[in-house]
């Protein structure tokens, strides 16, 4: 009968201990409950009191309790403390980065434009200094060119008029050849033909300084055409490496403001200066630049 009864009671022991550990804190729950209404003047101890505000879980292991846990409220995540970090207003700007290293890309990227912005600009004065030479020589060429013109209108017109003579002189000195020839005695004649003679041979001497004048006015005319031609046609090729030098220094000069522009906006306190810019073009601009 011992026997009996030992079983009797072991068997409930296990059927409590197979059993969960939510149904005891119910009972436990109705069970205060049930005391706070049979005692309406009862005031609750400070362990009662603490039952709301924590709930203790008992994992049953067998039939020992295990080691009860608290639970803090959920009310107790929704008001921060006075002293807690959430109530003070976050510098959103430290969070931003820094850009330490695209300030540095940008720095080597300028000191690398810096050779190619010198050769550009020495090429540019090199060529410009080339240009303003050659424009002197070719206005010099041209002043030059317009006396030789001149000479040579002079030399042409001269030429003009000792071959009008010299053609009328020769028409008088044979008409007296033959009147000489008539009168072969007649002296004064003779003198005065012969007096003809010489002025005609001045004339022809005459004749041959101002063609050679002429010849030489031509000649020059011509070279200092030449020249300028050649003056023309290099300051046309030195316009041509300018158009070239000054399309790439326009696009380095450009490139080397960019890099500027972005290093200093990237200066601390750039983010300010990014929200001036916004205010300045609109958030529209921005966005459509950016």
């Amino acid at each position: 009968m011992a026997a009996t009864s030992s079983q009797s009671s072991s068997a409930p022991r296990a059927q409590a201990s197979s059993q969960p550990a939510l149904p005891r804190r119910t009972s436990t729950t109705s069970q205060t409950s049930q005391t706070s209404q049979q005692q309406p003047n009862h005031r609750p101890s400070a362990s009662t009191n603490a039952t709301p505000q924590a709930t203790l879980y008992f994992h049953l292991r067998g039939s020992e309790p295990s080691t009860p846990r608290l639970i803090a409220p959920a009310e107790a995540n929704k008001r921060p403390a006075p002293s807690s970090p959430a109530t003070r207003s976050l510098d959103w700007n430290a969070l931003l980065p820094t850009g330490d290293e695209f300030r540095a890309s940008l720095k080597a990227a300028s000191a690398a434009l810096e050779p190619h912005i010198k050769s550009f600009e020495e090429l540019l004065s090199s060529i410009n200094d080339e240009h303003r030479r050659l424009t002197a020589v070719k206005r010099s060429l041209r002043l030059t060119k317009g006396k030789q013109a001149k000479d040579q209108e002079k030399a042409q017109d001269a030429l003009k008029d000792i071959e009008k003579l010299m053609t009328t002189e020769n028409k008088m000195l044979r008409d007296l050849e033959d009147l000489y020839n008539k009168y072969p005695g007649d002296n004064k004649l003779r003198t005065f033909l012969d007096k003809r003679r010489r002025t005609v041979l001045k004339h022809g001497e005459v004749y041959t300084v101002v063609k050679s004048q002429l010849d030489k006015s031509t000649a020059g005319l011509f070279k200092t055409d030449s020249k300028i031609a050649l003056v023309t046609k290099r300051i046309g090729q030195l316009d041509a490496e300018k158009a070239e030098v000054m399309k790439e220094k326009i696009g380095i000069n450009t490139a080397a403001k960019r890099l500027m522009f972005m290093s200093r906006f990237m200066e601390p306190g750039w983010q300010a200066r990014l929200a001036m810019v916004e205010e300045a073009l609109g958030e529209e601009v921005m966005r459509s630049a950016f």
